[in-house]
């Protein structure tokens, strides 16, 4: 499959998806179209920045360059709380007229107090792609710092 076949199909699955899709993809081919030949001759980085100076309006530009400047420190990482949810253990006596075997047995309660919506594992669940294996991360208290 060539590459343009594999552009246009694409652009056809993303644009079927919903307006917004849709609207940005009809922007993209409008600039593009207005290129003609030139595009090919391009290079992604260039390409980029013609479709954003088409699409982003110059006051939002503007705007964005002006909080760039101000200084202000990017952070480094983000922090993210994880609630240590499940510190209860059920320990149940199996003399009870309701289970079948005869000893004790214990298990721990996910869902226990302190309450939360996730359980330990969703919240251990982690899709950032760029972390390298250089920076880990941080614990203080139930409290990641995710570079």
């Amino acid at each position: 499959m060539e590459s343009t076949d594999l552009q246009s199909y694409a652009e056809q699955y993303f644009s079927s998806n919903n307006f917004l899709n849709k609207k940005i993809l009809e922007d993209i081919s409008d600039v593009r179209n207005s290129y003609e030949d030139a595009w090919h001759g391009l290079e992604e980085k260039e390409k980029d920045q013609v479709i954003n100076e088409h699409i982003i309006f110059p006051e939002v530009m503007i705007q964005h360059a002006k909080n760039a400047d101000q200084g202000k420190p990017q952070p480094t990482s983000y922090p993210r709380l994880k609630i240590r949810t499940g510190q209860k253990f059920i320990v149940e006596d199996g003399n009870t007229s309701q289970s079948e075997g005869n000893g004790t047995y214990s298990y721990r309660d996910e869902h226990s107090s302190p309450f939360g919506w996730k359980t330990r594992s969703q919240q251990n669940l982690n899709f950032d792609i760029y972390k390298s294996s250089e920076t880990a991360s941080n614990s203080t208290d139930g409290l990641d710092l995710v570079a």
